[in-house]
């Protein structure tokens, strides 16, 4: 952040919403110094604002357009934090949003048909990554494919920077997570844990809300 500062989110497990519904200063704390990595960085470093916590967090679009009026960032769209997507968000599509009205705010009716299109634009350009937003946020510990992932993404720079693509909506997630990749990972999977039904629940798991994403998103072209 400016002038030196640092800003640290954690998204513990749900089991433990009793460690910051009391004292959320002392949760936070307990919860960097089980970190070693993120401790050792922090080590030396002031906090100098207020420990904040959000509980219940429920992802969603909202209609967003109406006769004269449009909801734009967290108002009419939000996806859970874990992907940082928000602040982005609620930039390109206010921009969009002016620049799609700004010639018809004398009519009406234009401008109603305007702010339509502008919705659904966002809905399409967001859907996918709401999708995969909410994979992630789901908080349970990494399947053996993910695992692997992120090991090929620590080895190679290039699976890296498709990662950090995706977080940087440069390309979509199914561009990385293709099917291809999932088979190798898979394979790479059983080699590794030696553990084939856990490997196989993962890739199955992982292929039923594929084809369901999947379903919504053609629904919602259409």
């Amino acid at each position: 952040c400016d002038d030196g500062l640092v800003l640290v989110l954690l998204q513990p497990p749900l089991t433990r919403i009793g460690d910051f519904t009391g004292d959320v200063e002392a949760g936070y704390r307990r919860t960097v110094a089980a970190l070693p990595g993120l401790a050792e960085r922090l080590r030396g470093a002031e906090l100098v604002g207020p420990v904040r916590s959000a509980t219940d967090i429920e992802s969603y679009f909202r209609h967003s357009s109406g006769p004269g009026w449009a909801l734009a960032g967290d108002a009419g769209h939000f996806k859970d934090p874990v992907t940082a997507q928000g602040i982005r968000d609620a930039l390109r599509y206010g921009r969009l949003l002016g620049e799609a009205v700004h010639e018809t705010l004398d009519d009406a009716g234009a401008l109603d048909q305007a702010t339509r299109r502008w919705e659904r634009g966002r809905d399409r350009d967001c859907l996918e990554t709401y999708q995969w937003t909410n994979q992630l946020a789901r908080g349970e510990p990494m399947s053996a494919l993910e695992i692997e992932l992120y090991r090929a993404a620590a080895a190679d720079p290039d699976v890296a920077r498709e990662l950090t693509d995706v977080f940087s909506r440069v390309c979509r997630p199914g561009e990385v997570a293709t099917l291809r990749r999932a088979v190798v990972l898979g394979a790479r999977a059983l080699r590794t844990t030696g553990a084939p039904w856990q490997v196989t629940r993962a890739a199955g798991r992982d292929a039923l809300t594929t084809a369901a994403n999947w379903l919504v998103r053609t629904r919602a072209r259409a």
